[in-house]
């Protein structure tokens, strides 16, 4: 067997190999996009083109000056003529221009997609032409006399003169009438301020007198409380001088002697009892408003009448401050405890 062909024989079995393999893979590929389906995208609108509308202006035709006649005037002798004079021509107009007509941009076309179905094309509207206006018909022109041309200037700045002082003596009348006006209306509005300041006036000494008589009544109603008050006061001073007469009973701790009680006496009196020996009495006093006792009566004996006598003896002779009730001297009752001890001998 030669060397050569055992490599070949294997070469070629390998390139039909993948040959076949490529040819199967490109199969595949073509079925899979003929069977694929295509994505559905929406058509897009397209606007409808209007059509455009052009219109024909037709220049303004001038319209030649008018000739003012003159109507002729008889001459009249003047002894010295002043110079007439130069009429100027007047100006003529000037041509207005047309106006440019504007384009209208040309509309981008859009990408069509999918070709829509043609539409009618619109009729387009006809065109008013404007009617031509008719030309003025020029008038006559009036031949004058180079004689009679320098009386009739005159004669037409006369008259302009008298138009002219004719309407300043109306514009003045009516200036004057104007300010009359003007000064009467501020004649009225001076009237209607006085007027407006006057009730103001009024007003306000209305609303004094108001105040006043407000103050007044005030005035009496205070006075009649002040007299209420001071009736009440002399009505509660009566009721108190009143009860100020009926005795008020107080404690011995209220007591304060002026004078206190001598009991001194009682040691020249038999009293029978041995030294050392405690006596036990109580005494009711009665005390007027200026402090003095005026009454003495024994609620319990000692057991001893001679010092009993005594005790209240001493206790009628003595002298306290006035009791007082609400700042008032009052009549006032005391009960008082009293022990006496009998001296040694």
């Amino acid at each position: 067997m030669p060397v050569n062909d055992l490599p070949r024989s294997k070469f070629s079995l390998t390139n039909i190999a993948a040959v076949l393999g490529v040819l199967a893979l490109h199969g595949l590929a073509t079925w899979g996009l003929a069977n694929a389906t295509s994505p559905n995208f929406p058509e897009p609108k397209i606007e409808e083109i209007k059509p455009i509308e052009i219109q024909l202006i037709t220049p303004i035709e001038e319209k030649p000056p008018e000739v003012v006649e003159i109507e002729k005037v008889e001459p009249t002798p003047i002894k010295s003529m002043p110079e007439p004079k130069p009429v100027v021509a007047p100006k003529p107009a000037p041509k207005p221009k047309p106006k440019p007509v504007v384009e209208p941009k040309p509309t981008p076309k859009p990408k069509p997609v999918v070709e829509p179905k043609p539409q009618p094309k619109p009729k387009p509207k006809p065109v008013v032409q404007p009617k031509p206006t008719p030309k003025p018909k020029p008038k006559p022109k009036v031949v004058q006399d180079d004689n009679t041309v320098t009386d009739n200037s005159f004669a037409l700045e006369q008259q302009r003169q008298a138009e002219l002082e004719k309407q300043h003596q109306a514009d003045l009348d009516k200036q004057h009438q104007a300010d009359l006006e003007k000064q009467r209306q501020a004649d009225l509005e001076k009237q209607r301020q006085a007027d407006l300041e006057k009730q103001r006036q009024a007003d306000l000494e209305k609303q004094r007198q108001a105040d006043l008589e407000r103050q007044r009544q005030a005035d009496l109603e205070r006075q009649r409380q002040a007299d209420l008050e001071k009736q009440r006061q002399a009505e509660l001073e009566k009721q108190r001088q009143a009860a100020s007469n009926t005795p008020v009973n107080f404690s011995a701790g209220q007591a304060s002697w002026r004078s206190a009680p001598n009991f001194r006496s009682l040691e020249r009196l038999r009293h029978g009892g041995k030294p050392g020996d405690v006596l036990k009495m109580a005494v009711t006093l009665t005390v007027d408003k200026k402090g003095n006792v005026t009454n003495v009566v024994k609620n319990s004996s000692s057991g001893n009448a001679a010092i009993d006598a005594g005790v209240v003896r001493a206790v009628k002779a003595s002298k306290l401050n006035p009791f007082t009730q609400n700042s008032s001297p009052v009549i006032g009752t005391i009960t008082l405890p009293i022990e006496y001890i009998i001296p040694g001998r």
